[in-house]
Formats: C-alpha cells, sequence, structure tokens
C-alpha cells in the first residue's frame, strides 16, 4: 500500500466531524453496532499524514480497554470486553496465554471472561504502554506491549499483567472516501501467568525467595507428591480449613462453581477414585503469590482416566492457598479446580467417566474373584468408594428386599442366603453390546456372574446391575443403587448350552474360565 493510501488512525473527535453524521452511522452499522456516539472515534478516515500520533493513540485506546475489562468489578469492564473483541480480527487471530496452547478468537474471549473474575477493581491503577518499532514493518502493522501493576486478585496477592498485541491496517471503502482501522491479530500474555503457563523468571527469582524453608511446610508440599499403590493420598484433606474460613470451587464448562467444604472432599475422593498417577513425576507444584504468611500455590497433575495404563494422559491444575498463621503445618483456606484454557464439555466428561465405570467395577470383582470368591456377599464393602455423598440402597436377589445405607446389614444376608448354597463366583461376563447402558444423567451397568455349578455340566448365571447417577455440582458419577442376584434356585437363574457372550468374542480376563458347551 502506498504511504498516501495507508491508514492513519486519528483518535480526534474533530477529525471525525468533518464527515455528515448519517454517513457516520452508515459506518458503524458495518464495523460495529455497540457503540455510542462518545465512543465513535475508534473508526477513522484517512486524512493525515501524522502516523505516530494515530499509533500512539491507537496504543492507549487498546491499553484502556485490555485494562477495564481485566476485572468484572471495573466500571467499564463490558463495555470495554464488547469494543475489545470487536477490534480483534476474528478470522486466524491467535491468543497465547503464558507459553500455553495457541486460542483462536473465541476461546481467547471466552478465557479472559473467566479470568476477570479471579480479580478485584483496579480502574485508578497506572497503565504502562511500550511501542515496539520495526522499521521492516512500516505503518500498516503496530506492535506493542501493555502492563498494568497492582491488580489485585480475589485470593489478596497483586500481580502485573503484561501483554503483547499486534495489529494489522484493514481498510473500508465507502462512498465518501476511505474508513478503516488497526484490527488486533495476535495478543500475546507474558506476565504474570499466575493461572496458566510459566511464570516469568524474573518474578519466580523474587518468589523464591520468599518459599519458607522451615521442615513443616516442606512435609506439607511433599504431600502432593504421594501416592499409594497407584492412588492419590487423601492424607492432605486434614489441612483444609474450618467450613467457615474455607472456599473451595470447581470448573464446569468454563464456570467456577462453589464448592463447601465437604463438597470438596466429595469431589476429591471422587478424583482419586476415577483417576490414577501415571509415574513417579506426576505433580508440579510453582508458588505464584505470597502475602503475609499466606502462599498461593498452582498445583499441575498428570492423571490418566480409570486404571489402565494405555490411558491418555491428562493435566488437572489447582490453586491453593495454605495459611501458616493457622495450624501446626498451616491450613488451607482455599482449593480450586481451575478452568482448562479451553476448558472440558461436561457431555465428553460424562461419556468418559461412563467408559471406564465399568472397568472400576470388575476390578473390584476381579480382586474379590483371586482371593476369596467363596466371600462373594462382601463385595458391597468394595463398592463403597463408589457410593455418592447421598446414600445407597442394595436390593437382595429376592425382590422387594431392600438395604438402605448399610452395608453390614446386606452383608450378613447375603451370607446367611450363601449358607444354604454354598456358592462360589466362577467368573462373569459381559456383553459388550449391552452391558452399560446410554450415556445420560442416570445409567445403569449389568454384569453377569458365573457361579461354581451346582451340578455337572450346568452353570448358574445372575445379574448383577449398578445404577448411577451424574452428580453436576462434583462432575462425576455415583452409584446410587445395586442389584446382586443371588446364586439360588428362587434367585435369577438361566442355564447355558454355549460359551458366554463374553468369551465368544474373546474378551475373557485371564480369571475368567470359560464354560464348556454342552452336548445335545
Amino acid at each position: 500500500m502506498k504511504p498516501h493510501r495507508t491508514l492513519a488512525l486519528l483518535l480526534l473527535l474533530g477529525a471525525i466531524a468533518i464527515l455528515d453524521a448519517g454517513k457516520i452511522e452508515n459506518v458503524l452499522k458495518k464495523v460495529g453496532r455497540r457503540y455510542n456516539q462518545q465512543d465513535r472515534r475508534i473508526f477513522f478516515p484517512i486524512v493525515s499524514d501524522d502516523y505516530d500520533y494515530a499509533r500512539g493513540q491507537t496504543v492507549n485506546l487498546v491499553g484502556n480497554l485490555l485494562h477495564g475489562q481485566s476485572s468484572k468489578d471495573n466500571e467499564k469492564s463490558e463495555w470495554s470486553a464488547t469494543v475489545l473483541s470487536e477490534l480483534i480480527r476474528a478470522d486466524g487471530f491467535i491468543g497465547s496465554i503464558c507459553g500455553e496452547k495457541d486460542l483462536n478468537y473465541v476461546q481467547f474471549i471466552d478465557h479472559l471472561k473467566r479470568a476477570r473474575k479471579n480479580f478485584l477493581k483496579n480502574d485508578g491503577e497506572k497503565i504502562s504502554r511500550k511501542l515496539v518499532v520495526d522499521t521492516n514493518q512500516g505503518n500498516d502493522y503496530l506492535t506493542f506491549s501493555i502492563s498494568f501493576e497492582n491488580h489485585h486478585a480475589t485470593l489478596g496477592y497483586n500481580v502485573t499483567d503484561t501483554y503483547v498485541i499486534h495489529m494489522e491496517v484493514v481498510v473500508t471503502l465507502q462512498t465518501f472516501g476511505e474508513w478503516g482501522q488497526y484490527w488486533i491479530t495476535k495478543i500475546l500474555q507474558i506476565g504474570a501467568c499466575t493461572e496458566h503457563g510459566g511464570i516469568i523468571p524474573s518474578i519466580k527469582e523474587q518468589l523464591s525467595d520468599l518459599i519458607p524453608e522451615n521442615n513443616d511446610t516442606s512435609q506439607f508440599m511433599s504431600i502432593f507428591k504421594q501416592h499409594r499403590n497407584g492412588e492419590f493420598s487423601s492424607d492432605w484433606l486434614e489441612l483444609l480449613s474450618k467450613e467457615n474460613d474455607f472456599s473451595g470451587s470447581v470448573c464446569i464448562e468454563g464456570e467456577p462453581v462453589t464448592l463447601t467444604r465437604n463438597d470438596m472432599i466429595n469431589w476429591w475422593k471422587k478424583f482419586s477414585v476415577m483417576y490414577h498417577p501415571p509415574d513417579e513425576n506426576y505433580t508440579s507444584l510453582t508458588m505464584i503469590a505470597a502475602e503475609g504468611r499466606k502462599y498461593t500455590f498452582r498445583i499441575t497433575v498428570k492423571v490418566q482416566i480409570g486404571y489402565k495404563e494405555d490411558e491418555p494422559v491428562e493435566t488437572f491444575d489447582f490453586k491453593l492457598v495454605l495459611n501458616q498463621n493457622e495450624g501446626t503445618f498451616g491450613k488451607i483456606d482455599h482449593f480450586e479446580v481451575m478452568c482448562n484454557l479451553v476448558p472440558r464439555v461436561e457431555k465428553e466428561v460424562m461419556a468418559k467417566h461412563s467408559r471406564v465405570y465399568k472397568d472400576l467395577i470388575v476390578r473390584r470383582l476381579d480382586k474379590l474373584m483371586a482371593t476369596t470368591p467363596e466371600l462373594w456377599y462382601k463385595f458391597p464393602d468394595a463398592l463403597t468408594d463408589l457410593f455418592g455423598p447421598k446414600g445407597f440402597s442394595i436390593d437382595s436377589c429376592e425382590l422387594g428386599t431392600t438395604w438402605n445405607e448399610t452395608v453390614e446389614i446386606a452383608e450378613r444376608e447375603f451370607w446367611a442366603k450363601n449358607k444354604m448354597s454354598n456358592g462360589k463366583i466362577e467368573g462373569y461376563g459381559l456383553n459388550v453390546h449391552e452391558s452399560v447402558s446410554s450415556v445420560a444423567v442416570k445409567m445403569s451397568i449389568i454384569i453377569h456372574i458365573k457361579w461354581t455349578p451346582l451340578e455337572p455340566l450346568i452353570r448358574h448365571d445372575s445379574m448383577w446391575k449398578f445404577y448411577l447417577e451424574w452428580d453436576k455440582n462434583l462432575q462425576f458419577f455415583h452409584t446410587t443403587k445395586i442389584f446382586l442376584g443371588c446364586r439360588s434356585e428362587e434367585g435369577k437363574t438361566a442355564y447355558f448350552r454355549f460359551r458366554t457372550e463374553f468369551c465368544r468374542y474373546k474378551h475373557c480376563g485371564a480369571k475368567v474360565k470359560v464354560v464348556p458347551d454342552l452336548k445335545d
């Protein structure tokens, strides 16, 4: 583009006033419908070669918009967010948060919307701007950095946010001349990076000097790197502050949802059931702030769903505030399950959890069969970590008999029935197409239990059915009811002349015995 045709952005109301008001309205209808008379200065005619002034005013405008939208409590938060979003060129836009995965336009705008909820009003704080001069780019391109200090987080610490913005000229031809604007093509956040990515080295070095060196704190932080037999430790839950002093939240489709102390304990226990650490070095812990013996950490945990080692590795990020003014090791005043830059979709989480839930049940059954298959009536005790906080019920093989929330009573009743038949589990069958119902808020899983023969060449089969319900607040399935069919003539019994469906398709596990075909 020739210099005399290059767009110069004039942030002067007088320059805009040379145009007819009706013509201005036509321009606004094309490039943005949300602006009032006072804000029309963001659209400009090409009437001047004073590029330095125009570029400086553009930097001021974008800096004010980024700063204004950075807290939901700011006076012009919503307006700033709207104008900023309309200054971004949606097609091909790149948003980068502290070195994490690049975001597209929609993902970046969603991220800003979530992030502003974490910070308090900062309308009066100073904004620093720095123009990046690149003689090879010319006036069609604009690169600059924006920083604002003393950005107060809702958790009590201060940060300095720093962004690098790339802009490019776009010209719109009108009947009355050329109009245009700089479009934002890329925004890089490079500080303070407390929510995502890596903290910039200078800040990290300052914080490292504040990390408490006493043995108590070191012992506390080591808890998050412990696991027993491939399972996460829950010992740290004892350090949660009392209900009135604790705050917690979990991310549901990009929105933080408040949890009570008890909810947070239940969330972690379900998390420990549904996921396992993939290796020894599965946890990284970074201090992101220190204020008056209160230390804020971001914890990144690598996990695999279920218990199989071939599942893909995922990451969960947690934010934790350790208050060393309380207790021997300190108390945890805040624990937050953070949102990913691209949040998890609830339906996808449900589908993934339902896929492995059957494996979790079967794994518990395998352990029983490998040790004491004759003590099958103790199986409900192996399921207690799958039950929900609202309780459960167990149906016996005698229809109409139900035990609510009392595993011990159920086991005693099953033991009494077992004395008459001396039953022992020999194996189980899973019809891969029918064992798990369609993914829904309420669903079920069916397992067919194979019993030791009552007489030669006959196998008894009983149905065990598990009823699941999705907990929207915790984002996990709970087992709310189980039906355990007994090996008895009064129970659900079937006689097979063929190998089980499970074994026919060669899905038998090592501990599952194949039932021989019976002769006619």
